[in-house]
């Protein structure tokens, strides 16, 4: 319980649904799954910059902890505000639920495979 007093940030979830069209082809169609859910988000490991020839690469690992009633899959796309900060990042794990929290390794978009 005392988790929640460290939830400094609020972010929303979303997801991808795959659906049918009419000529049957399925695509992913992002769907907001939850919206301002306290939560904390940890950067585990912010690297230097690498240079790639046409310019320089930025990496982010990160770590998300949610109540545990919130249902978050792989892939989900999560947006915090958190300290007058916005992170876009991808779950990358699946969540390691608790009773009190759960806890989800992401990254940014771009190292998402």
């Amino acid at each position: 319980m005392a988790l929640y007093g460290m939830f400094d940030g609020v972010c929303s979830v979303w997801s991808i649904v795959q659906e049918t069209d009419a000529d049957g082809i399925q695509r992913g169609r992002e769907v907001l799954a939850a919206a301002d859910v306290p939560c904390h988000l940890v950067l585990t490991s912010a690297g230097a910059a690498r240079n790639e020839g046409k310019g320089s690469r930025i990496s982010a690992v990160g770590k998300i902890f949610l109540p545990p009633e919130l249902v978050v899959k792989p892939g989900s796309m999560v947006r915090v505000y958190q300290l007058g900060l916005v992170f876009g990042l991808v779950c990358s794990s699946v969540a390691r639920v608790y009773c009190w929290h759960q806890e989800i390794e992401l990254c940014r978009p771009e190292d998402w495979a």
